[in-house]
């Protein structure tokens, strides 16, 4: 029958070493624990664990009530932990000696290899364990040193059974987040598998960068929170991004030989047209190379597989705008040198058009009479089939503006749109919302902004099927310093449970998610169209004018 704790102190007391040692033998396990559970080092710890018994033996005749030797015990364990923390807080050489010494305790094994992998083990053990908080770091160390008894750690740390079962529960599911992480950063064996898929389809080339930002970033937006159930989004987005790319590219073409002036600029509309049909086909092969052998790459260098992906995004991106840019400028150029500039009425050009396209080819000027600050509420210029051929078109200037060019204090809408709220093709402001959004808030295919959102997003926080920041980022690729979320992440904390929680924290990230949705996307385009299909209806249509519109 076992000694009694109360027999054992009263033994020990008189100078029975014995009897101190049976004390030790019975509760050695459970102060190492204890001391490992504070410090996360199993060196650290034997030796808080040695001075803890020490002090004891020296203390002994301090204990009032032999009875309580074990919460005595782990008092005297907690508080020795508790000091060696805040001193190697204070010495940072500390923590150096302790590896030191780890490495010295480990090199008297024969085996340098089974040295070799202990001493990983441990510093693995250590790491992950450190993770997790005092509260359930002790049961779970004692559960596993105890022959994983419940009801024994319970009885050790003086808490009900239950109570022990839902820490040991949480510490496990933090356990195993943590390693998970730790394998993800330091071995990165990860399989690509779906997520890989879906970071892929984040960067198919579309040739509208709107509609890119429509079908991708919803894609991927959805992904993040479902990936397992995302992949078939990926196949379908895989099939129909180079197809809404070159339906778009035929409905241009279609309404671009319509309009056409001359046989030169008809010439030049279908060589533009096998530009941009190669410039697809090489994107799109580009990323099928990129699916191919892009596996062993997210699997041994993740940062390597988003480098390229983002790279090949954007390099699309860049040169389609400036084919776009370039195409504009040399049909104006082929309309003066052909003498063609107003050879056709408004009317004979609207007439080639479809009857919904027909509208937008007058000429609409206004200004309102009331002014604030010397500009006009409201002003719209929109010069209709006259834009092509003109050197400076006169923008739309006010505090709402709406027009091919448009600088809104407030508001802005247009190809190129300036203000507050912008809202176009090419649109800068606090809130831009377009094909190419810059400001502090941006959407649009290609967004740069504090906080950015779409298909192509580079800022502080960034949502984006190819999300580039320098903070937190969530996407298909997701690069950024600290957090990030997605297909193919490359951060300090990718896809981790520190990532997630940040992320989730995050305001701009709730809203964009939100935003991401296909009812988000149709309702931001028609809040931001909307002014402008007032303006349309009500501001009647006027001929155009070259030397009034020209400035």
């Amino acid at each position: 029958m076992a000694t009694s704790d109360l027999t054992l102190v009263d033994q020990a007391r008189q100078g029975n070493r014995q009897a101190f040692a049976e004390i030790v033998g019975r509760y050695q396990t459970l102060i190492c624990s204890i001391a490992y559970a504070r410090t996360g080092n199993l060196h650290t710890s034997e030796e808080i664990a040695q001075d803890t018994f020490i002090a004891a033996w020296n203390s002994l005749k301090t204990l009032r009530e032999p009875g309580q030797l074990r919460p005595w015990l782990c008092g005297i364990v907690r508080n020795l932990a508790n000091d060696r923390n805040r001193r190697q807080t204070r010495d940072v050489l500390a923590s150096a000696d302790a590896i030191v010494a780890d490495q010295v305790a480990s090199s008297t094994s024969d085996d340098p290899a089974a040295t070799t992998l202990a001493q990983e083990e441990t510093e693995l053990l250590d790491r992950t364990l450190a993770s997790l908080p005092p509260t359930y770091r002790e049961p779970l160390v004692l559960f596993y040193r105890e022959q994983q008894s419940v009801a024994r750690v319970a009885e050790l740390l003086d808490l009900s059974p239950n109570a022990v079962k839902q820490r040991l529960s949480r510490g496990r599911e933090m356990l195993r987040s943590e390693i998970a992480a730790v394998v993800e950063r330091g071995l990165l064996r990860s399989s690509p598998g779906r997520a890989f898929t879906l970071g892929v389809v984040a960067a198919l080339p579309i040739i509208s960068t709107t509609a890119k930002a429509a079908t991708v970033t919803i894609t991927t937006a959805k992904g993040v929170g479902a990936m397992s159930s995302a992949a078939w989004l990926g196949y379908l987005g895989a099939l129909l991004g180079p197809a809404a790319g070159l339906l778009g590219g035929w409905f241009g073409y279609t309404m671009s030989m319509r309009s056409a002036r001359s046989d030169a600029e008809r010439s030049f509309i279908r060589k533009l047209m096998l530009i941009i049909m190669v410039l697809i086909v090489c994107s799109t092969t580009a990323m099928g190379v990129l699916i191919t052998f892009g596996q062993q790459w997210s699997a041994t260098n993740p940062g390597l597989l988003a480098g390229a992906i983002s790279v090949l995004a954007i390099g699309y991106v860049a040169m389609l705008g400036g084919t776009i840019v370039w195409a504009n400028v040399r049909i104006a150029q082929i309309r003066r040198d052909t003498q063609t500039v107003e050879s056709l009425s408004t009317d004979e050009v609207a007439a080639r058009l479809p009857a919904a396209m027909r509208d937008l080819q007058h000429c609409r000027s206004y200004d309102s009479p009331w002014r604030l600050l010397g500009l006009p509420l409201v002003s719209v210029r929109f010069h209709g089939a006259s834009a092509y051929g003109q050197q400076r078109l006169r923008p739309a200037v006010g505090w709402i503006a709406i027009g091919d060019k448009a600088y809104g204090i407030l508001f802005a809408c247009g190809s190129v749109a300036v203000g507050g709220f912008a809202f176009g093709a090419i649109s800068i402001g606090l809130l831009a919302f377009g094909g190419m959004g810059i400001g502090a808030l941006a959407l649009g295919g290609v967004a740069i902004g504090a906080w950015a959102s779409g298909g192509i997003g580079m800022g502080w926080y960034s949502f984006a099927g190819v999300a580039l920041a320098w903070k937190a980022a969530i996407g298909g690729i997701a690069v950024a310093r600290e957090y990030a979320l997605g297909g193919i992440p490359v951060a300090t904390h990718a896809n981790s449970d520190v990532a997630k929680a940040f992320i989730e924290a995050s305001p701009f990230f709730r809203w964009a998610g939100m935003l991401m949705s296909p009812w988000g996307w149709f309702g931001a385009v028609i809040v931001g169209m909307l002014p402008m299909l007032v303006a349309l209806r009500l501001v009647p249509p006027q001929e155009c004018n070259s030397t009034a519109d020209a400035k």
